[in-house]
């Protein structure tokens, strides 16, 4: 029961989350490049450089969902939510940290 909770229920999740953040992050870099900010806006992803930067981390994020199981990955695509902040930014960690629960309850 744990192992097919672990690998199939929480890794859909984790992919999903991750997923998702990688798109709000694309489209909230979208819409601030063009000057409608209806997300709430990234302090640290402005300090880095602002919307590009923050569609090059939605990018990212969404590329590497695939990725989502392995630990290397899971702690990019950590930092990558970290840095991007924002609903995307969170939904893209919150989706890391529980790739991490993942990992962690398949080697127990």
């Amino acid at each position: 029961m744990a192992s097919w909770f672990a690998g199939g229920f929480l890794g859909k999740i984790a992919y999903v989350l991750v997923l998702v953040g990688g798109i709000v992050l694309v489209v909230s870099g979208i819409a601030d490049l063009i000057g409608m900010t209806f997300f709430v806006p990234s302090a640290l992803g402005s300090v880095f450089g602002g919307a590009i930067f923050q569609m090059i981390l939605g990018g990212a994020a969404f590329v590497l969902a695939r990725r989502v199981k392995e630990l290397l990955w899971t702690i990019v695509i950590l930092l990558i939510g970290l840095i991007g902040g924002g609903i995307g930014g969170a939904f893209v960690t919150i989706g890391a940290i529980v790739s991490l629960v993942l990992i962690f309850l398949k080697r127990v």
